[in-house]
C-alpha cells in the first residue's frame, strides 16, 4: 500500500462523532484527577491516541469493523485509568533533599551520560569522525533504531543498561540549566546528534519533541517569559509543517516542492491513516497465534540489561507486525515499518478477543508511573519530558514500537532504586 497515492473519502459525521467521543471520555477522567501534570499527560495522550487511532477511522469503509474495536479499547483504557488512577509505589523522600542532591551532582550525571552516548560511537564500530563530518541521512538506519539488535552484545547491552540508569538523572539534572536557554539547547542537543552520528538517521517525529521538550522547559521554568515563548513555539510550528512534510521525501533522496495545503494533507496520509491496516491484522489475528507470553515477558524483563534476558524474550513486535503486512522476512525489512496505532497493536498481541487487555494493562501501567513522577517537586521535569514523549509516543508508535512502556518501567524501577542507593532516605511501602 503506497499511502501517498491513496484515494479517500473524509466522512465528517464519522470524525466529529468520535472526536466528541474520545476526549469526552477522556475529559471526564480528567475532572478527577486533581494533579495538574497528570491531567496534561491525559489530555496529551488523548489527543496522540485520537490523531493516531481515531481520526483513521473516518476514511475506513470495512463496515464499522475497527469502529467498534476502535470504540471498545477507548472505553476500556479510559475506564482502566480511572480505576487504577491511585496505584503508586510509595516511597517517603523530602524534596529538599533531593533537590540539593541533584543540584550537587547534575553535572556528574550530564558528564556520564553524555560520556556513555560518546562511547558508542567508538564501540563497537569507530564513528568518531562523524562529529566533525556528520553523515548523510539514510533511512536504512532506521532498522538498527528499531531492532536494537546490538542491545544483545554485552559491552552495548552494559552501555545501554547504565544510559538507561542515568537517564532519569539526566533529565532531572537539565533542572539547573533550565533557565539558561543556550547551555539548555547544547545539553539536549549533544545527545541527539551524537545519536545522529551514531546511527546515520533521525526520525522526524524524534526532532519535533525534542524541540517541543525544550521550549516546554522554557516555558514552565521561566514564568515571566511564557508569552513570547508560547508565540514563538507556535509560530515555529506552523512554519515547519512543510519541512515535516517533505522531510519524509528527503530521507529516501527526493526532492519535493508541496505547497501547504499538500503538506498537510501528506501528513494526514502518513500519520493520520494507521487504522488502514488494522483489516489485515484483524484477519492474521484469526489464523496466527497471539503474543500474549512473549509481551507480557517483555515488559516484565524491561529492567533487566539484554545479553540477560535475549535468551527468554525476542520480541521485535514492530518487525512482527511488518512481516504481515508487508509479507516481507524480517532481514527484507530495509527502511520501512508500518505503524498501526494502539488498537491494531491490541488485536495483534492478544488477538480479535481479549485485546481490550491490552487497554487494561497500558492504563495501569500510565498511573503507576505518573503517579511517581508528579509525587515530588523535584521530578517536575521529568514529568514534562513525559507530557511531550511518552503520551505522544505512546499514540504514535505503540507501546513496544516506541520506547515509551521501556522509559516508562525503567524509570519505575530504577528511580526510586537509585535514589534509595543514593541515601536519600527513602522508604518503599507496599503498594
Amino acid at each position: 500500500m503506497n499511502l501517498g497515492l491513496i484515494d479517500y473519502t473524509f466522512s465528517y459525521s464519522t470524525f466529529i462523532f468520535l472526536f466528541l467521543f474520545t476526549f469526552g471520555l477522556f475529559y471526564l477522567v480528567a475532572q478527577k484527577i486533581e494533579n495538574k501534570f497528570k491531567q496534561y499527560f491525559i489530555y496529551t495522550f488523548c489527543l496522540s491516541f485520537f490523531v493516531y487511532s481515531g481520526l483513521g477511522t473516518a476514511i475506513l469503509d470495512d463496515n464499522g469493523r475497527y469502529l467498534f474495536y476502535y470504540l471498545v479499547y477507548c472505553l476500556t483504557l479510559v475506564l482502566s485509568i480511572f480505576l487504577f488512577r491511585n496505584k503508586t509505589i510509595k516511597f517517603k523522600m523530602e524534596d529538599e533533599i533531593i533537590s540539593s542532591f541533584i543540584d550537587r551532582k547534575a553535572n556528574i550525571f550530564i558528564v556520564i551520560y553524555i560520556f556513555i552516548a560518546f562511547i558508542q560511537l567508538l564501540l563497537p564500530e569507530n564513528k568518531l569522525h562523524f562529529l566533525l563530518s556528520p553523515p548523510s541521512i539514510d533511512i536504512t538506519g532506521v532498522m538498527d533504531i528499531v531492532t536494537r539488535e546490538e542491545a544483545n552484545d554485552m559491552f552495548t547491552s552494559i552501555a545501554m543498561l547504565v544510559k538507561n540508569i542515568i537517564f532519569p538523572f539526566f533529565f532531572l539534572s537539565l533542572t539547573k540549566y533550565a533557565k539558561q536557554p543556550i547551555k539548555l539547547l547544547f545539553l539536549i542537543l549533544m545527545p541527539l546528534y551524537i545519536g545522529f552520528c551514531k546511527d546515520g538517521y533521525i526520525a522526524r517525529s524524534v526532532f519535533g519533541l525534542y524541540f517541543l521538550f525544550y521550549m516546554a522547559i522554557l516555558y514552565y521554568y521561566n514564568y515571566e517569559k511564557r508569552k513570547i515563548i508560547l508565540v514563538s513555539t507556535i509560530s515555529i510550528v506552523l512554519l515547519s509543517i512543510s519541512f515535516l512534510a517533505t522531510f519524509t521525501y528527503m530521507r529516501v533522496g527526493e526532492k519535493v516542492d508541496l505547497s501547504l495545503s499538500e503538506s498537510i494533507n501528506s501528513l494526514f496520509v502518513v500519520e493520520g491513516t494507521f487504522p488502514l491496516w488494522f483489516e489485515d491484522i484483524y484477519n492474521n489475528s484469526l489464523s496466527a497465534e497471539s503474543h500474549i507470553v512473549e509481551y507480557v515477558l517483555w515488559i516484565i524483563t524491561q529492567p533487566f540489561p539484554g545479553f540477560m534476558k535475549s535468551w527468554l524474550v525476542d520480541l521485535y513486535l514492530n518487525i512482527s507486525i511488518a512481516q504481515v503486512l508487508l509479507g516481507l522476512d524480517p532481514d527484507e525489512i530495509v527502511s520501512y515499518v508500518p505503524l498501526v496505532g494502539l488498537v491494531g497493536e491490541s488485536v495483534f498481541v492478544f488477538g480479535s478477543k481479549l485485546f481490550f487487555l491490552h487497554a487494561i494493562i497500558l492504563g495501569y501501567i500510565i498511573n503507576i508511573f505518573l503517579n511517581i513522577i508528579v509525587s515530588k517537586n523535584s521530578f517536575k521535569i521529568i514529568a514534562i519530558y513525559a507530557i511531550v514523549f511518552t503520551a505522544l509516543g505512546l499514540g504514535r508508535a505503540g507501546t513496544a514500537s516506541s520506547d515509551s512502556y521501556a522509559y516508562m518501567i525503567k524509570t519505575m524501577v530504577y528511580l526510586p532504586v537509585l535514589l534509595y542507593i543514593f541515601n536519600l532516605k527513602l522508604k518503599p511501602d507496599n503498594y
